[in-house]
């Protein structure tokens, strides 16, 4: 973010912006894990047979069938990353930072506040 904003600031006087474009979750193999359940199980399975059913099938289910809704509504993809960059350049100011998706709007700069 340092290296960025000093770019942005020597640019300027060339009338160039430098924006970083931040995005949140977006898909990866453990993204792909969580939607296809495959993490659940495999903790599900390590699990004894005794405290399986302590907790049954259908609490399982359920933690999968989240993990899927999760994983679907918060993930990006390339085109949300694209159209959101595409906004920030048809901008009269474009802003230092692009901030793709609800949790990064949210999380990252209450984060910031908390390292300061």
């Amino acid at each position: 973010r340092v290296f960025t904003e000093a770019l942005r600031k020597e640019l300027m006087v060339f009338d160039i912006g430098v924006a970083t474009v931040n995005p949140s979750f977006h898909n990866t193999n453990m993204i792909a894990e969580v939607e296809t359940g495959q993490d659940t199980m495999r903790t599900w399975n390590k699990m004894s047979k005794e405290l399986q059913q302590e907790y049954g099938t259908d609490v399982r289910d359920a933690i999968i069938e989240v993990g899927r809704d999760m994983s679907s509504s918060l993930c990006w993809n390339l085109e949300v990353v694209v159209n959101e960059v595409i906004k920030a350049l048809k901008a009269r100011d474009i802003p230092g930072q692009i901030l793709v998706g609800t949790d990064a709007k949210y999380l990252i700069p209450l984060l910031r506040m908390l390292h300061s």
